[in-house]
């Protein structure tokens, strides 16, 4: 697995291709598909984050992705928007050891999800 995250948009473009294709590809050892095809028609958008987290007692993470919004629900052919690149990093503090790369996809159900994927900054308080 690439270490590295965050080099470009067209990076996580191809990582997150990759990816899907992957989950998307019958594979003799699984019955179903880990994502749903019934959720990628009926989403209002999907985004792709890729991610390292680093734990010695503190942790950190940090990483990039992007969001992708249909532009017409409900056609039959969907259209979907260009990317648009999301930025994240974070910090911890408990019992925790290691390195971990994390490459995910989000499936976005609402439009308020779609925007709220997009929005510019939060700050999260919180444990695992």
């Amino acid at each position: 697995m690439d270490f590295e995250t965050g080099k470009s948009l067209s990076d996580d473009i191809k990582h997150a291709r990759n990816t899907l294709h992957s989950c998307l590809e019958p594979h003799p050892n699984r019955s179903h598909h880990p994502v749903p095809t019934h959720d990628l028609k009926t989403c209002r958008g999907l985004c792709y984050l890729r991610y390292r987290k680093l734990g010695l007692l503190a942790s950190t993470f940090s990483g990039t992705g992007f969001v992708l919004a249909k532009l017409f629900p409900g056609a039959p052919d969907a259209h979907w928007s260009p990317p648009t690149a999301v930025f994240l990093s974070g910090l911890g503090l408990g019992l925790q050891l290691g390195l971990e790369v994390v490459e995910e996809w989000i499936v976005l159900k609402t439009p308020q999800d779609v925007e709220k994927m997009g929005a510019r900054a939060e700050v999260r308080l919180g444990g695992e």
